[in-house]
């Protein structure tokens, strides 16, 4: 391990060096995204709209999923908002984190530049998505229930730790997936294998015994129901999240970003 990556801030510190380089690629990734649609960037908030709609359907209309407390449709679709937000915040940066060397091969190859602010850009623009998903979970709440949803103020607390370990998931990945392109093709059957053997679709108490043994090892099982808890019912996380989910993030984030520093000289000779 180099000196540059030996102190666990590190990956912070160069987000703060390269802040403007940051902010300047994550506006032009916006912006080239929704470019070229009639609506733009109202598909940040039709987006989440749809697949939850999508997901409601399926399994609160037809297939008549019920959490516990949920009274109707609409309350069914709450709660499942609720943990589908987090999910997409972590597919959005871990499905990205297989081919973002790949895509930027230019700058790889032709100049120097600081390939580990990559990871930050997706694990920013993932979040903005988040909080305008978040936004309209709000408003839903509140039309729904009538009422502000007070565990909002617990989000922070489920958050940070969770996108921590997502943006050193996404240095990790990136890293190898420059040098093992196999794994651009065996990352999204994974994520998908994890939204299914986790409670993002189905409350716990459904499954067996047995499946409830592979949730419960499941990385995802543990921000899900801290969500949903915050959300839902206005309940903090447990003392045990507030206490061990900093640390697995941190540490997350620090090998994530050892590992691509490590790795990135020779990422020039791959391509």
């Amino acid at each position: 391990m180099t000196a540059q990556t030996a102190n666990p801030l590190e990956a912070f510190r160069t987000a703060i060096k390269h802040r403007y380089l940051i902010q300047q690629l994550v506006a032009k990734e916006l912006r080239s995204k929704y470019r070229k649609s009639t609506l733009g960037l109202a598909w940040l908030i039709m987006n989440p709209l749809l697949l939850v709609g999508a997901y409601t359907l399926v399994f609160g209309v037809l297939l008549k999923v019920r959490w516990g407390g949920a009274s109707s449709t609409l309350e069914f679709s709450l709660i499942l908002h609720a943990g589908v937000m987090f999910y997409m915040f972590f597919y959005e940066v871990v499905s990205r984190s297989a081919t973002l060397i790949a895509n930027n091969q230019s700058f790889v190859t032709k100049m120097v530049f600081p390939l580990e602010v990559f990871p930050w850009v997706v694990v920013i623009v993932a979040a903005i998505n988040f909080l305008v998903t978040l936004a309209v979970w709000i408003g839903l709440s509140w039309a729904i229930r009538g009422t502000f949803p007070a565990g909002i103020i617990w989000v922070p607390v489920v958050f940070i730790p969770f996108a921590l370990f997502c943006a050193g998931s996404c240095w990790f990945l990136s890293s190898l997936a420059a040098y093992k392109p196999d794994i651009e093709h065996a990352l999204p059957v994974i994520l998908l294998m994890l939204m299914y053997m986790s409670p993002l679709l189905f409350p716990v108490e459904k499954a067996s015994d047995t499946f409830r043994m592979v949730i419960a090892l499941n990385p995802l099982t543990w921000v899900l129901e801290s969500a949903r808890s915050a959300l839902i019912s206005g309940q903090p996380p447990s003392l045990a999240y507030a206490l061990v989910a900093p640390a697995i993030g941190m540490a997350a984030m620090w090998l994530g970003y050892a590992s691509f520093i490590g790795n990135k000289r020779g990422f020039a000779d791959v391509f």
